[in-house]
């Protein structure tokens, strides 16, 4: 006997499916229970596969009648329309479209003025037409022709989509392991039957890798009963189909659990994501792409967790730093400035001061400044998936500093920075310098080398903190 937990239902459905996971757990299950659906793997996926498409992303329960050119009408009705011109009364006119093509039609049973309306797609299998209506109402005990709105009910949802794969015998053909077959039994003329092999991959997908239940077939949390959190497993990726952002992020959650770090699950497949797809496809002998393939997905559903060293689990600042890490040096030379600054800020000495200090006290960390402004940027870059247009400005800012350092010091630098452009603009620097100076009595530039340079050290610092805690995690970042 098969079974559903509420994490599986969340992945299969998506972010919307609360409420019919709510009604699995009230009615859902006795229902598919009651149809033989639970009985078989291939039963349960195919009415699984064949009802999160149907449903789509969005787990609507009811038709969507409201297209927005006529061009789309004629595609989904061909046979109902002789062109665009006869289609575009009915753009975003839903009621009369139903009734267009819904309407008078012997097959579904509607026989009455407003029947295609009254009895449009609804439910997780969008039956349609008063006859089906009528029919699987009677197999579930629910009088549906009376009371349509039922079928787009989320407490009923199970009952119906379970009650109209009964009337229609679908078990049977589920068992001869052909889901076009059924495809066939909801829509003939659909198009859309390699959709549906593709969600039942992904359904399958889903099954095999999330398979706890509890001893009820359905899995509970100790937060109220609401479950687990829901991991939308991938489909494959393909050139230039690209991934959604609920599948990035289930992406990248299973990577996480598998100890493969990739920042904030955030939807975007980024350098770290990538980063770690590449990892794992390293580590587990696959083609090293860097995509997410349906190889690469089988084989991170069933991967044992990543068995990290002790060494990288137990890394420190000093371990880095001892391994000759450009960002953690780099780093080290931004705190002496800032501690530098802020010394020179505490015993009251102003710019010109400064500049004096600087020149000497820091000569010896100043080389390269273009390198170390570059390395900086590309791990901040990496670590927020910026463009690549941000990595170029940095090292632009890079080659600037180096020169003003090479003229003249910090003091060069802090000539650049404090020095009017050509528009005559006073810059940020003297902006604030005037503006602080007259209230603290102290002198402003002081309390702003002092302040600046506790946010440089501080910063600082915390960067290296992050850069330890990526690779703590097993984080490749090569420096």
């Amino acid at each position: 006997m098969q079974s559903l937990t509420e994490q599986q239902i969340r992945a299969i459905y998506g972010p919307n499916s609360a409420a019919i996971a709510e009604a699995y757990r009230t009615r859902g299950e006795a229902a598919l229970k009651k149809a033989g659906i639970l009985d078989s793997e291939t039963r349960l996926a195919f009415f699984l596969a064949q009802t999160a498409y149907e449903t789509g992303p969005h787990v609507r329960l009811e038709e969507n009648l409201t297209y927005r050119t006529a061009a789309r009408i004629l595609e989904v009705w061909p046979k109902r329309f002789a062109d665009e011109a006869d289609a575009a009364p009915f753009v975003r006119n839903k009621e009369a479209l139903a009734d267009r093509v819904y309407g008078n039609r012997a097959d579904l049973g509607n026989d009455q003025p407003g029947d295609g309306w009254r009895y449009r797609g609804r439910g997780l299998i969008q039956i349609t037409g008063k006859a089906n209506y009528r029919e699987v109402g009677e197999a579930i005990g629910i009088d549906l022709v009376a009371n349509p709105d039922k079928a787009a009910d989320p407490a009923f949802a199970w009952d119906v989509a379970a009650g109209w794969w009964t009337v229609n015998d679908v078990n049977e053909v589920a068992d001869r392991g052909s889901l076009d077959k059924v495809t066939a039994i909801i829509n003939r003329y659909t198009d859309s039957y390699e959709e549906r092999r593709t969600t039942l991959a992904r359904v399958r997908r889903i099954l095999a890798a999330t398979s706890t239940t509890s001893s009820a077939g359905f899995a509970f949390s100790d937060t109220g009963g609401h479950g687990t959190a829901a991991t939308v497993i991938p489909t494959p990726a393909a050139a230039g189909v690209p991934m959604s952002h609920d599948e990035v992020k289930g992406l990248q959650n299973l990577l996480k659990a598998k100890n493969y770090a990739v920042g904030k699950s955030d939807g975007i497949f980024g350098t770290l994501t990538a980063a770690a797809v590449l990892a794992f496809q390293r580590d587990h002998g696959l083609p090293v792409t860097g995509m997410a393939d349906a190889k690469t997905l089988a084989a991170l559903a069933g991967a044992p967790d990543r068995q990290l060293s002790a060494g990288r689990v137990g890394a420190t600042t000093a371990t880095l730093r001892a391994e000759g890490s450009t960002i953690i040096l780099t780093l080290d030379k931004a705190r002496i400035v800032g501690w530098i600054a802020t010394a020179l800020g505490a015993l009251g000495l102003g710019k010109t001061a400064a500049d004096v200090a600087a020149n000497s006290a820091v000569g010896a960390v100043t080389g390269g400044v273009e390198s170390s402004v570059r390395e900086v940027c590309a791990f901040v870059v990496s670590t927020n998936n910026a463009p690549a247009a941000v990595l170029e400005g940095c090292a632009a800012l890079g080659r600037t500093v180096q020169q003003a350092v090479e003229g003249g010091g910090i003091g060069g630098l802090l000539t650049v920075l404090t020095t009017p452009g050509a528009s005559g603009t006073v810059p940020l620097v003297d902006l604030l310098v005037q503006f602080v100076g007259p209230f603290i009595p102290f002198g402003g530039a002081s309390i702003l080398s002092l302040v600046g340079g506790l946010l440089v050290t501080r910063l600082a610092g915390k960067a290296q903190e992050r850069r330890v805690e990526d690779h703590r995690q097993g984080l490749h970042l090569g420096r």
